[in-house]
């Protein structure tokens, strides 16, 4: 009979999970490739708001001062938004560019609606 060692056994584990993790990524990927930021989503949120989170344990939420994608005047960000939904960086409650560190994950409504109706 053949007996695999414990090491042997926790590399194959390793490996499949980092395969499985692997195809979630390019999956997360392919369906970020189909967001039309030309189409309007419909769903529960405003197509144009603004919202963020600062980790992926968190909900987005409505940002404080910022509540929609005419209100954001950092260029990269507002590209960004407007083209692919999503932005991460950070944005001064007058919707200028941020200080980089500690960047938060920005997306508009459309994006959101595009997400939770898939």
């Amino acid at each position: 009979m053949f007996r695999l060692s414990a090491k042997i056994i926790a590399l194959l584990i390793l490996v499949l999970l980092s395969l499985s993790g692997s195809a979630l990524a390019a999956d997360r990927a392919a369906a970020l490739k189909d967001y039309d930021a030309g189409r309007v989503y419909v769903g529960q949120y405003p197509a144009d708001g603004l919202f963020m989170r600062r980790s992926v344990k968190k909900a987005y939420a409505p940002h404080h001062a910022l509540a929609r994608l005419d209100q954001v005047h950092c260029p990269e960000a507002h590209r960004s938004l407007a083209e692919h939904g999503r932005w991460q960086g950070n944005l001064n409650v007058n919707g200028s560019c941020g200080d980089p560190a500690d960047p938060a994950v920005w997306v508009v409504g459309n994006y959101l609606n595009f997400m939770t109706g898939r």
